[in-house]
């Protein structure tokens, strides 16, 4: 099919119809015996799934259903096979990797929220006892027996009660030989040091494989084989990529180095190639860190950065060439449909080089910005500089937050944060989402000023007191709420001349509402008019501003549409309410 499972830009219809298509191709693969493909298809359809169900909550149960039942058949049908395979054995490299992804196969099923048949129990513990001894059999004729053998024994001895003799012995003689073998384990990690060798030995049995000379996935996958030949029998250790690389860049930036756009993404395509390399591989490897949650102070901002905001702030960094070009170009195309849709589902569309037309194209697609017919660049320079200067205080004096959960985020923020803290030597903190309890208790007592999508349901959950009352586990205390409405600019809409007039029209919204009674926060939603009100609100009124993405309506218990959750356990259902339109 050649779908991605993990393929950004997709809205949730689009994710339904991929997750049945590849349910389909998975059953077709079972029925014809074709156990590989049977796997990556269901692979891909639950990967699919997972989205749909952070995104939808409950919405989404049937599709969990339909994936339990498919992986139900998988299993059934791998347990015939692998009982009538005697008469014609497969090689064993292929049963064995058989037996491995089953394994994880059972860790799919159990972790849909779907019950389990009476049989799973007993399926499950002679599928892991094929699988664990299967692979302690091929310890000495594959570098991954002895970690994987021991992960099933573990399994294997957790489910099994009281556990048989054989299972006990086989467990302490795995975890001896994982214990002295962990003496002898090597670490490889990634890093950029241009002019340095491919490979760079470091202290503590450490390597790291310098990606200024190996960019490309071959180029990596050879530094890899040349660390495996080179082992010794020691067990190979993957650090995180990205987070190496992150780290280091950081560094540079406190260094004073320059942080260039496109050095930026090459390192986050060669991040990406390191992970799929090391899976395919089957190595070790350490998770992505999680970033510390992020603290809410009273009077300073919190800003969830947003990647398309980045990479046209980047675009200005870098001093990038074709931005006016590319302006011109949006507006030759006002009126083509299939020059607006192109690029939607491109996950990596911020990794290409000379990218200005598809970051302007996606700025005014999905967060709203139009120019001035005659002057398009003065309009995107008043955004930038308003966007610029809500960003500096973070930048260069610590005062507020950024954080953020998309992946191209960290990565899109190096080059800014490094043209904001050049003369400061400050590297960006960027941390994880704030907890909810945080959130809700940031607006208490407040005079709350809305700016977001859905606002006139956002004020009735207010006024009827549902808002109050959202979670279990979470009191909310009392706040006042008024909502203002943000201009609706996304292309092909034009409500005034132009962003700036469009901004000013709702500056003088808000004036007028604090002539009235003066906010004391602000809630901004996405787009384009996020970050100059933000700038604009402290700067007129001292306004603290919370500028949030999608999730912002949650906070009052509305779920949008494609948005995912900021939380689905212990939710008062009663007092929540669904959008049907941005």
């Amino acid at each position: 099919m050649g779908a991605s499972a993990d393929a950004g830009g997709l809205n949730p219809r689009q994710r339904r119809r991929l997750a049945l298509e590849c349910e389909a191709r998975a059953r077709e693969a079972i029925e014809a015996s074709d156990w590989e493909r049977a796997f990556a298809h269901q692979r891909e359809a639950l990967e699919f799934t997972w989205a749909l169900i952070a995104e939808e909550g409950e919405a989404a149960d049937g599709l969990a259903e339909g994936q339990a039942r498919l992986i139900n058949r998988l299993l059934d049908g791998l347990q015939r096979a692998l009982a009538s395979e005697e008469a014609q054995p497969w090689p064993p490299e292929r049963r064995a990797q058989l037996l491995w992804s089953t394994a994880a196969l059972l860790d799919d099923r159990h972790r849909l929220p779907v019950a389990a048949p009476e049989w799973l129990p007993v399926v499950e513990e002679a599928l892991l006892r094929k699988a664990a001894l299967c692979w302690k059999e091929r310890i000495g004729d594959d570098p991954l027996a002895g970690s994987r053998a021991l992960v099933l024994f573990r399994r294997l001895a957790a489910i099994v009660d009281p556990c048989p003799i054989w299972v006990e012995r086989g467990l302490r003689e795995l975890e001896t030989a994982a214990t002295a073998q962990a003496g002898r384990e090597r670490v490889i990690r990634l890093a950029y040091a241009p002019g340095l060798p491919r490979l760079l030995e470091e202290p503590g049995q450490t390597t790291a494989v310098n990606v200024a000379c190996c960019l490309e996935a071959t180029a990596l996958s050879e530094a890899l084989n040349e660390l495996a030949s080179q082992a010794n029998g020691a067990a190979l250790r993957l650090e995180d990529g990205q987070q190496a690389l992150l780290d280091g860049w950081g560094v540079r930036i406190l260094l004073g180095e320059p942080c260039a756009g496109a050095e930026v993404r090459a390192c986050a395509r060669a991040a990406g190639h390191w992970r799929r390399i090391g899976t395919a591989a089957g190595l070790a490897m350490e998770p992505a860190a999680e970033r510390p949650a992020t603290a809410l102070a009273e009077h300073t901002p919190l800003i969830e950065l947003d990647p398309v905001e980045l990479a046209v702030l980047g675009l200005d960094a870098d001093g990038a060439g074709g931005v006016e070009e590319a302006l011109g170009e949006l507006q030759r195309q006002a009126g083509n449909p299939g020059f607006w849709r192109a690029g939607e589902g491109d996950r990596h569309w911020w990794q290409q080089e000379g990218a200005a037309l598809e970051v302007l194209r996606r700025f005014a697609r999905d967060r709203g910005f139009y120019a001035a017919e005659g002057a398009p660049l003065a309009s995107l320079n008043a955004w930038m500089e308003a966007a610029w200067c809500a960003l500096v205080p973070v930048a260069l004096w610590g005062e507020g937050e950024v954080w953020s959960h998309d992946e191209a985020s960290p990565w899109l923020v190096l080059p800014v944060f490094s043209a904001l803290s050049r003369e400061s030597g400050a590297a960006p903190l960027l941390r994880g989402a704030p907890a909810l309890d945080t959130l809700h208790g940031r607006l208490a007592g407040e005079e709350v000023l809305y700016l977001g999508p859905v606002a006139g349901v956002v004020a009735e959950q207010h006024a009827s007191g549902r808002a109050l009352g959202l979670y279990d586990h979470l009191e909310q205390g009392p706040y006042e709420l008024r909502v203002a409405t943000l201009p609706e600019s996304r292309h092909p809409l034009r409500p005034h001349g132009c962003f700036e007039e469009s901004l000013e029209r709702c500056l003088a919204e808000i004036e007028a509402l604090q002539r009235e009674r003066p906010s004391t926060l602000a809630l901004l939603g996405p787009g384009v008019y996020r970050l100059p009100l933000c700038n604009e609100l402290r700067r007129r009124y001292g306004m603290a501003c919370l500028a949030l993405g999608g999730s912002l309506p949650q906070l009052f218990g509305v779920d949008v549409p494609g948005v995912p959750s900021l939380c689905l356990s212990g939710r008062r259902q009663e007092n929540w309410c669904r959008a049907d339109q941005v």
